[in-house]
C-alpha cells in the first residue's frame, strides 16, 4: 500500500485522509491482507497504483467496513491482466461499504469504481454513490468476476463508463 499497509492485524481509522500516495504494486492508498479494517469518515483520494486497487485493496480473507468514506479520484494503471478496481479492489475478502462515495476513479482494465473476484468474496454496498468512474475495458462502476456475492441497496449509480460494458458486469 502506498499510504497504509495492514497485514495479519487490525486497522481502525476515523476522520483520516489518505491522499496522493503511489504504489508500484497493489493498493495506492490502502492495502489490507488477512486483516480486519474499520474506516469511518475517511477520504481515500487521488492515489495511484501500477496494478489493482487505486484507492483500497482487500485481499487474503480480509474483513472490512467503510462507513461514510470518500473513495475518489484514484487510478489503477493495471499493467497486467486480470486487474483493475480504480477505487476499490476486493479479492477473497468481505467488504461492507455504507454511505460511501465512490466517484471519479479509473482503471486501464476492469471495474472503474470497484472490482471484486473470487468465490470467497462478498461485497455489500448500502446507500452508496457510484458516479463518474471509468474502465478502459469492462464495467465503469462495478466488475464482479470469478464468483462472489454482490449486494446493493439504495445506491445511486450514474454516469459510469466502460468501453465494452458500461456500468455493472457480473460474471461467474
Amino acid at each position: 500500500g502506498g499510504g497504509v499497509y495492514a497485514q495479519d492485524g487490525a486497522l481502525t481509522a476515523t476522520s483520516c485522509t489518505i491522499i496522493g500516495n503511489t504504489s508500484s504494486a497493489n493498493g495506492g492508498g490502502i492495502y489490507a491482507e488477512r486483516a480486519t479494517a474499520a474506516l469511518t469518515g475517511c477520504d481515500v483520494s487521488d492515489n495511484t497504483t501500477a496494478f489493482s486497487g487505486g484507492g483500497v485493496v482487500l485481499s487474503g480473507g480480509s474483513v472490512a467496513t467503510l462507513e461514510s468514506c470518500n473513495v475518489t479520484g484514484n487510478r489503477a494503471d493495471a499493467l497486467v491482466q486480470p486487474s483493475g478496481g480504480g477505487g476499490v479492489y476486493v479479492t477473497s475478502s468481505t467488504a461492507v461499504l455504507r454511505n460511501c462515495d465512490i466517484s471519479g476513479n479509473q482503471t486501464d482494465y476492469w471495474g472503474g469504481g470497484l472490482r471484486f473476484e473470487g468465490a470467497n468474496s462478498e461485497v455489500t454496498l448500502l446507500d452508496c454513490t457510484l458516479r463518474d468512474n471509468y474502465a478502459e475495458a469492462y464495467a465503469g462502476a462495478v466488475d464482479a468476476y470469478y464468483g462472489g456475492v454482490l449486494t446493493m441497496e439504495r445506491c445511486a449509480v450514474t454516469r459510469n463508463t466502460g468501453r465494452s460494458i458500461g456500468t455493472i458486469r457480473i460474471r461467474g
